[in-house]
């Protein structure tokens, strides 16, 4: 009789060992067959009514970088600078004054175009290849300005990536007739990786932790999602920047506002 109930209670362990098995497989083959990804999350985001760009989820690459701003670099090249140029230098911002306004074009387009090609010459802009159009920062100096008057450039961090800072940046400045009048020049020097590449989150997963963050609501449209080199922290007079996705947003009253993650580890910047 006992020996009867010791067979019972094993074969009882053994159905219960066997039902917990198979709900644990079932629920990994779920996982497995319903992965949570970012794109799911995009998905939700357009059942909210919230317009989106085209987005991917392909990961691409990047590394810290370190640059200096306190630097004598737009100083000691002031002097190739236009002779008929009125220039002036305090604290590290340069301010160009032309003797003449110079005819851009009209279109915002043609006025970018225009100025591409002035940055190749030396003479006219110091180091100014290293410049590129910045829509997001120009599109706030309109803001500021009440007009769009300003054209901001801005230095390129590596692969062509911009830096998200006013410390190198080149502000175009035009007068009513959409002509070159001036300008004001910051410079960051001594750019440097501070490690080899690594893999960073994807365009789709940045809008994704931003709507998690509740940085996107109802309605609202997501204009577009950059990549930018954004300030992370400075030390011992060297600011480091860090890989960040810059996410323009538009909502209802048709106000733009900029978001910013962490493109390492998918963390909010402020």
């Amino acid at each position: 009789m006992d020996f009867r109930k010791i067979i019972l209670i094993f074969l009882g362990i053994f159905i219960t060992l066997d039902i917990f098995l198979a709900y644990a497989w079932l629920q990994t083959q779920q996982t497995v067959t319903k992965p949570a990804s970012a794109l799911d999350v995009v998905n939700e985001m357009q059942n909210d009514n919230i317009t989106l760009p085209s987005l991917t989820d392909v990961r691409g690459s990047g590394s810290y970088v370190s640059a200096q701003t306190n630097n004598n670099v737009l100083l000691d090249k002031r002097t190739q600078l236009q002779s008929d140029f009125s220039v002036r230098i305090n604290n590290g911002l340069l301010r160009v004054n032309l003797s003449k306004p110079l005819k851009l074009g009209q279109t915002t387009d043609e006025q970018v175009a225009s100025l591409q090609k002035l940055l190749k010459h030396k003479s006219m802009v110091i180091n100014g290849q290293e410049y590129s159009y910045n829509q997001v920062a120009s599109r706030y100096a309109a803001k500021a300005n009440g007009k769009n008057n300003v054209l901001v450039f801005s230095q390129k961090a590596v692969d062509n990536q911009l830096f998200n800072t006013t410390a190198g940046q080149l502000r175009f400045n035009l007068n009513d007739d959409n002509e070159l009048i001036g300008y004001s020049q910051r410079y960051l020097a001594q750019k440097t990786r501070l490690r080899d590449a690594d893999n960073l989150i994807s365009q789709a997963r940045a809008v994704g932790v931003a709507y998690q963050y509740n940085q996107i609501e109802n309605n609202q449209k997501v204009l577009d999602v950059n990549l930018v080199y954004s300030e992370l922290t400075q030390v011992d007079g060297d600011v480091i920047y860090v890989p960040s996705w810059q996410l323009s947003i538009e909502d209802i009253n048709s106000n733009i506002s900029e978001e910013y993650v962490n493109a390492f580890n998918g963390t909010l910047l402020k």
